[in-house]
């Protein structure tokens, strides 16, 4: 049907000078007076009666000037009709040989439809409420014969209108029909479905119009590399592309703060992060609430850029439990709340790798006071590598490397095949180590060399990272007066220094946060093993006879020993706690349920409610497909946040937290140079909505030769001539034609 429509509207209703040439066919409506006319007249019938005969010469006298009052009365009516015929038709009689010759033209509509479009602007629209009027205002400045197309662009773009279509009233209803998805956009998605869509014969005259955001999220890739590359081939190969951002001339929105993660770090402890990239004056309230009952509340200090989080303390559940979080309302609602599905505890499996009287230390302050909490085996390097060349090892949520003479390639293989991609790993660094043991070459840092032997203090760097953030209402706790006199200076391409000792403040402990949900939000492509990786530059050790070194520090007569091994490891294993977690967008699947036989439902529920009080907001379809072989199914892409619940033949039910990617709700705009490099060399400057809108439609028509002002000017007259005629109608008929026999 579109290709049929974009085929043949053009020469049916496209008549001539005429823009809407079909409503010539009402004209066909004035020939109602004249066959009303002539049936009035066959009705009349001539009847013989003597009276008449004296009234017949006085009337014979008046017929003539009759018949031409009824002639020009069916005149006025017929020309009236046919006068609003011509009107609707739209005449253009001032188009050149220019317009009339012209290419027709393909116009590519692109809305942006990523979640932050639903950013409300101060006028009390949103973002995409704007972009819709922009759009539908090109749209309807389409000239006879051109064609529209029209595109979604989020994570997967869509084709409203698929197929070049001049049906400007259907493109204009499928436009206000869009909403914005709950996903980040793609732009090189959605180039790819522009490069497979837009027919060949007509990329020569395509016209692609972008409304968006100039979201440096969405953007910034075509600015550089491989798709700012295919952007500028684009650019090369169609007529011309414009990019108009829906936000010129509106105040700036781009402070956002945006609920990055929610997490369960132990059985009564949940951590909540939030990241804003300016600093707020005020604190950010957050309300938490488990099963849709039990509500705890708590604010985030939002002051420096960056993230910012809060530890609540819940009690311990026997069974999986509902876990909301949420922000105040702001500009951009969608990433205000996270869900978590908390399960039952088991104890995690813990590695202490290495010499006994290293290992022993970061075992017994693990296992003080968690009872139950860990498992921990105690292995010397030879049997954890012996361990990992069984057939089926069994891997480690958590390994302790503690203070190794060598990590070679042997033992990385060893460490690969004790590990999960759920897993964490703790290297403990002392004076067994040394640059020309630890060659392997996947370990995430490089020593360099022992610090000078001194007193270091420890610098908790303003308690900013979770691993220190306990220590802040306990400054007398033994953290900073932990006594250490030497570390292992050490070069990490990645990572975050969680603790710093000295005072340049050099890393003590260093956090590599490479959890595949995290690394998303930061836009890294993740490609390893091992979620989390903390790297410790001083270990804990004492003196085996006097023979021995000095140790490197206090810490196994210090206080602060357990609570930092304990707070290590809790941060390294978050991974390992978390309840199976999608994102808006992502499909669910028998291979993410971890079960193969089919749901009987699928069903999205109330935010934050469960167990008796479930209400379901929606109902998924389950679809059985063949994998590899085996059977399994499919319940097709998440499209909203929430819980989702899976019921199961067997009476077992299984509940799943789909959250919204919380990189979308970064604000950010592009710069300047930036919104330079999108368009074609030695273009102009960028210019208002209004005048883009309006000024490209304009100056696309002058160039063609076309009169703007006279095509609403016909329109108009003709309408006023029909009123004219309609008004002298009754006027003839109720004066002129008074007293007429």
């Amino acid at each position: 049907m579109d290709s049929a429509a974009g085929i043949f509207l053009p020469t049916l209703f496209a008549i001539g000078p005429f823009v809407a040439g079909g409503m010539l066919l009402w004209g066909m409506v004035a020939g109602v007076p004249i066959v009303l006319h002539l049936l009035n007249r066959r009705r009349l019938r001539t009847v013989d009666w003597p009276a008449m005969q004296f009234l017949l010469a006085a009337m014979q006298k008046r017929s003539r000037s009759v018949r031409l009052w009824q002639w020009l009365l069916l005149l006025i009516r017929v020309l009236a009709v046919l006068m609003i015929a011509v009107a609707l038709a739209n005449p253009i009689f001032q188009q050149t040989l220019a317009t009339k010759n012209r290419p027709a033209v393909l116009r590519v509509i692109v809305l942006d439809t990523s979640y932050s479009m639903f950013t409300q602007l101060p006028d009390g629209k949103t973002r995409f409420q704007v972009a819709k009027e922009r759009a539908a205002e090109v749209c309807r400045e389409t000239l006879p014969g051109d064609t529209l197309m029209l595109f979604a662009m989020q994570e997967s773009p869509l084709a409203m209108v698929p197929k070049p279509s001049a049906d400007v009233d259907r493109v204009v209803r499928e436009l206000e029909r869009m909403q914005p998805a709950m996903t980040p956009a793609s732009l090189p998605a959605m180039l790819a479905v522009l490069e497979r869509s837009v027919p060949d014969d007509q990329v020569n005259n395509l016209q692609a119009y972008f409304f968006s955001d100039g979201q440096q999220q969405t953007w910034q890739p075509a600015t550089s590399g491989s798709i700012g590359a295919r952007w500028q081939d684009l650019q090369s190969d169609i007529g011309s592309v414009e990019v108009i951002d829906v936000t010129d001339g509106q105040p700036q929105t781009t402070v956002n703060v945006r609920l990055r993660s929610l997490d369960a770090v132990a059985a009564n402890r949940l951590t909540v992060t939030a990241t804003a990239d300016e600093p707020l004056s005020a604190a950010i309230p957050v309300s938490i609430s488990v099963d849709g009952n039990d509500t705890y509340a708590t604010s985030l200090a939002m002051n420096t850029p960056g993230d910012s989080f809060a530890e609540v303390a819940i009690p311990a559940a026997a069974g999986p439990s509902v876990v909301h979080a949420q922000l105040v309302e702001d500009s951009l609602f969608v990433d205000n709340e996270r869900w978590l599905v908390r399960q039952p505890t088991k104890p995690l499996l813990v590695y202490c790798v290495g010499p006994a009287n290293r290992t022993r230390f970061v075992a017994a302050a693990l296992q003080a006071g968690t009872e139950g909490q860990w498992e921990i085996q105690q292995l010397t390097s030879e049997r954890f590598q012996s361990m990992a060349n069984d057939a089926k090892p069994r891997s480690a949520d958590l390994l302790m490397m503690c203070d190794l003479v060598v990590v070679d390639a042997a033992m990385q293989t060893a460490i690969d095949r004790m590990v999960t991609a759920r897993s964490g790993i703790i290297w403990w660094l002392g004076m067994n180590a040394s640059p020309e043991g630890y060659t392997a070459s996947e370990l995430p840092f490089r020593l360099q060399e022992p610090s000078s032997e001194a007193v270091y203090p420890i610098d908790p760097r303003g308690y900013r990272h979770p691993i220190a953030a306990p220590f802040a209402p306990f400054p007398q706790s033994g953290l900073l007066s932990t006594p250490v006199f030497r570390y292992w200076k050490i070069e990490a391409q990645q990572g975050e220094v969680a603790l710093g000792i000295g005072k340049q403040s050099a890393p003590l402990v260093i956090a590599i946060d490479r959890d595949q949900r995290v690394a998303a939000d930061l836009g890294d492509t993740v490609d390893t093993k091992v979620s989390r990786t903390l790297v410790v530059t001083t270990a804990p050790m004492v003196a085996a006879s006097n023979d021995d070194p000095a140790p490197w520090n206090l810490l196994v007569a210090w206080p602060s020993l357990v609570p930092l091994v304990q707070e290590l490891s809790a941060w390294a294993t978050v991974p390992a706690r978390r309840s199976t977690e999608l994102q808006v967008g992502q499909s669910l699947t028998h291979a993410i349920a971890g079960r193969r036989d089919r749901p009987q439902t699928v069903t999205l529920l109330e935010p934050g409610i469960s167990g008796a009080q479930q209400t379901v907001k929606r109902v998924l379809d389950v679809t059985p497909l063949s994998q590899t072989g085996q059977t399994g199914w499919t319940a097709g892409k998440l499209e909203s946040p929430g819980i989702y619940r899976l019921e199961y033949a067997d009476q077992t039910e299984q509940l799943i937290a789909v959250n919204v990617d919380p990189r979308e709700g970064d604000l950010r705009k592009l710069t300047q140079s930036e919104r330079d490099s999108l368009r074609r060399l030695g273009s102009e400057q960028d210019e208002s909505t209004e005048e883009q809108t309006s000024k490209v439609a304009r100056g696309e028509k002058e160039a063609q030769g076309e009169s703007i002002d006279g095509v609403g000017d016909w329109f108009r007259s003709l309408l006023f001539v029909a009123l004219g005629l309609l008004v002298t109608e009754s006027l003839v008929s109720r004066f002129a034609m008074k007293g007429s026999p």
